[in-house]
């Protein structure tokens, strides 16, 4: 006749079951921690990645549209600067449909859906040898009143390029590297930055860059300005 479990079989078999069950927990709490380790460090890499585009995106649009004054004028279109550097590139390019008078403040163009308030422009004329960088203040149709009034004249048909201005910065106390466009304000590009370097050579017209990030990975890059000229 069954008598059933004694006492110490009960607490036997109890010992066990949470030993197997403690074995067990442990196991899901150090596949939990190795799965969220394995997404950060994805995380990382998508972000790398995803900064490292960036960084060759901008730069090979460095100069665009700027080629035609930038032989005339000797303008540079890359800058070095503390902890990072400085571009711009055309985005469109318009003409003037009336002169344009120094001291005044408007300028009429031909239709351009990029001329929008707070742009910077590049105006210039060739034949007049002058050129000036300024900002939109306001759009009226073809109208833009500027910022500064214009510091030279220039006549109907004088080119007229609508900019976009580029910043990277790197933050160390931060550890952020962060990106600036037109007049707003730097965002964050990428956090965890270590170090991040760049060198320009104005011979070759390129750039070597150093993006380095917990102490671990790295990333070094060799652009080629192809759309800036020697002046």
């Amino acid at each position: 006749m069954n008598q059933g479990f004694t006492l110490m079989e009960l607490l036997v078999a109890s010992a066990i079951g949470i030993g197997i069950l403690s074995v067990v927990i442990v196991n899901i709490a150090h596949s939990s921690a190795l799965s969220s380790r394995v997404v950060s460090q994805q995380q990382n890499l998508e972000a790398l990645f995803h900064t490292v585009d960036t960084i060759k995106s901008d730069l090979s649009r460095c100069g665009m549209r700027m080629q035609e004054a930038a032989a005339e004028f000797a303008i540079e279109s890359f800058q070095t600067q503390e902890n990072g550097f400085a571009l711009r590139y055309g985005i469109s390019s318009s003409e003037l449909t009336k002169p344009a008078v120094k001291g005044d403040s408007h300028i009429e163009i031909s239709a351009d859906d990029f001329a929008r308030k707070r742009k910077a422009v590049l105006i210039y004329s060739i034949s007049q040898g002058v050129f000036e960088f300024n900002k939109i203040d306001s759009v009226a149709g073809n109208q833009l009143k500027m910022k500064k009034p214009l510091a030279d004249n220039y006549p109907e048909n004088s080119p007229v390029v609508i900019l976009k201005e580029i910043q990277l910065r790197h933050y160390p106390r931060t550890h952020q590297l962060k990106r600036r466009l037109d007049s707003g304000y730097f965002q964050p590009l990428i956090e965890n930055v270590t170090d991040f370097a760049s060198t320009y050579y104005p011979e070759s017209r390129s750039v070597l860059y150093r993006l380095e990030i917990n102490h671990r990975e790295q990333v070094r890059g060799y652009i080629f300005l192809n759309n800036t000229v020697v002046p």
